[in-house]
Formats: C-alpha cells, structure tokens, sequence
C-alpha cells in the first residue's frame, strides 16, 4: 500500500458528492493525548485546538499527526496565530490538513457559527475534512461533524464574523471517521 500527499484537484462539482466520502482513519491516540494537552486549558476554561493531518491511502485518508498551533483560547473561542510556523510545519512532513480538533470546555457537542465558518474552509479544500468537538459536559464527550450540503451553501453566502445565528441542519456527525486503536502518529506542539 503505497502512500502519497493528496491531490487536491477538485471537479467543480465535488460539493454534489458528499455521499461518496473516503473513509478517515484517525488513531485513538491521537484523539487521548490531545485531551490530555488540552486539560490545563479545559480546566481553566479555555478552548484549545489542533489540526489534523495525514495522507491519502489507497482511497483513504489517514491521521498520521496532530500539530497544535500557537494560540490563544477563551472559554467561547481559540484563534490560530503564526500560520506560517503551521503551513511550514505540516508541509514539511508531506501531510495535507484533515480537519481540526477543538475542546468546547462549557459547552455541548454542536458546531458554533465561528466553528462552522472554520469547517466550510476545511471542507472545502477537502470534502472528507472533519471538526473533531470534545466537551467534558457531554456523556458522549466527543463528536466528529462536517458541513451538510445545506451548511456549505449557506456558509458559502454568509459575510458574517463572529457568532451570529444560522439556520438549523447545517452540520452533521461524520459519519466516514473511522478511530483505529494501532495507527501510528506524530505530535508537534508549536505553542512554545
């Protein structure tokens, strides 16, 4: 099984087949130290995130690693800083992005509007990207979504920033995110 960096080429109408998903392999590991980096912060009330990285295989995708970004977090949101310490980071490990993971420390599993703007830059780019939401408050605690034709419509119309109300049904759990208990991973914390 050979692997390669993903071929971002998109047919222009690539949105039409969100039925048709590669399946994402994500190790559990990665998903459990995240959490453990991101406790200090969730227990402090603070939002932190990673991207999710990897490589098309066969016709797959597959997480190989997790790059925690410099950022600064509060508890409703976090922002990225330094995205060419990111890009750089990322690229030169032959891995493309696959979605991102972010604690929502105070609240439930949903993807806010802030989140979904996120996701619909994500998505578009790759339609398999997903947004991985942890909350210690939930009994599942963890949730995997992306964008439904109807999000990445309406998503793509909004010209608003910050949190503002959308309509319902825009996002859904991802359905394609398969977590593999033996795949292996890399972390690179650029926060320091």
């Amino acid at each position: 099984m050979s692997e390669t960096p993903l071929n971002l080429y998109r047919p222009n109408n690539y949105l039409d087949n969100l039925n048709s998903l590669r399946t994402l392999r994500i190790p559990k590991g990665v998903v459990l130290d995240f959490l453990e980096i991101s406790e200090e912060n969730t227990q402090h009330n603070t939002e932190t995130l990673g991207i999710l990285c990897g490589l098309q295989k066969e016709n797959e995708l597959h997480c190989k690693g997790l790059v925690l970004p410099k950022q600064s977090g509060d508890p409703y949101s976090c922002d990225c800083s330094d995205e060419e310490l990111l890009l750089e980071s990322i690229e030169s490990q032959n891995w493309i992005s696959l979605g991102w993971i972010h604690t929502h420390p105070k609240h439930s599993l949903f993807l806010s509007s802030v989140d979904m703007h996120t996701q619909y830059n994500y998505q578009c780019l790759l339609p398999e990207a997903l947004a991985l939401v942890y909350s210690p408050i939930c009994a599942q605690k963890l949730s995997a979504f992306s964008l439904t034709q109807k999000g990445l419509s309406e998503i793509s119309k909004c010209q608003n920033r910050g949190f503002h109300p959308h309509s319902e049904g825009l996002f859904q759990e991802a359905s394609h995110a398969v977590y593999e208990e033996h795949l292996g991973y890399r972390i690179f914390d650029l926060r320091n």
